[in-house]
């Protein structure tokens, strides 16, 4: 068997490769951002995928009633997945599309550290403004830091936009000891 690695990278490869080449590339990114999401919530369903005890053709009819809404070229690549026996990596295969894609369509994706939760309109903002100023599109989910006394803290990639107490206090010790 080959190893992991060039197995996730070939399948990651042949997804991309499809949805550019049909156009597709930002739909079938969404998409598998969402199946990975209820897989991982959904475990149990992907041991049954792997499982040798049940025929394809019953697996193949759950997938199209669990999918039905999804594109054909994802469900399709769901089942190709399970004839070939690599059904069980479908979460790393599909983390690795998701980075490939992302890339492709210049995506990034961080971590806005905060004391208190933020709602959906107030991160959208922050996406706004930082996906301007990296000239990117920007995706960032909401963590809460304690050790923030507060403000905002912001990381994406190598990126970090920290505009905090904590942020302060440190640029003013640095100035009171030159």
């Amino acid at each position: 068997m080959k190893n992991l690695n060039e197995i996730v990278y070939n399948w990651s490869y042949a997804l991309l490769d499809l949805a550019k080449e049909e156009n597709k590339l930002h739909d079938i990114t969404s998409q598998v951002v969402e199946i990975e999401k209820v897989i991982k919530a959904n475990k149990e369903y992907l041991r049954y995928l792997n499982t040798y005890s049940v025929a394809f053709e019953t697996k193949s009819k759950l997938i199209d009633e669990a999918f039905s809404k999804f594109n054909k070229y994802v469900v399709n690549f769901i089942k190709l997945a399970i004839q070939a026996n690599v059904a069980k990596y479908l979460l790393i295969i599909f983390k690795k599309y998701i980075e490939m894609a992302n890339k492709e369509l210049n995506i990034k994706h961080g971590t806005i550290y905060t004391t208190t939760k933020l709602t959906a309109a107030e991160i959208a903002k922050f996406e706004k403004k930082l996906s301007n100023r990296l000239k990117t599109e920007v995706h960032l989910v909401n963590q809460i830091d304690e050790n923030l006394i507060a403000g905002i803290k912001i990381k994406v990639e190598d990126y970090i936009f920290e505009n905090s107490i904590e942020a302060y206090l440190d640029n003013f010790q640095k100035q009171s000891s030159n």
